[in-house]
C-alpha cells in the first residue's frame, strides 16, 4: 500500500457557472514512485461527502503520513491517517 505525504491543502467553496455548489478540498501529496527521482507529486479532490466523513481537520493536517484509499472508477473513498 502507496504512503503518502500531504503537503498541501485548499479547501474550496463555490458556484459554478450553472450555479451549483463546489465544495471539497484538493489535496497535494506527495509519495515515493521507482519512476520517480525524488518524490512524485499529485493533486487529488475531495468532495464534501469525503470531507465530512473524515475524523480529523484536513487544514491541520500539514506534513501528516496517510493511505489514499480508491474506488473503482479512480475516485477518493477513504482517506487513513497514518500514527
Amino acid at each position: 500500500m502507496t504512503e503518502y505525504a500531504i503537503v498541501g491543502v485548499k479547501m474550496v467553496d463555490f458556484k459554478d457557472k450553472e450555479g451549483n455548489a463546489i465544495k471539497g478540498a484538493s489535496l497535494y501529496i506527495v509519495s515515493k514512485d521507482k519512476s520517480v527521482i525524488g518524490m512524485k507529486a499529485q493533486k487529488i479532490w475531495l468532495n464534501e461527502d469525503i470531507c465530512d466523513m473524515l475524523d480529523f481537520d484536513l487544514t491541520k493536517s500539514v506534513n501528516q503520513k496517510l493511505h489514499v484509499f480508491f474506488n473503482e472508477y479512480g475516485k477518493v473513498a477513504d482517506i487513513q491517517l497514518i500514527a
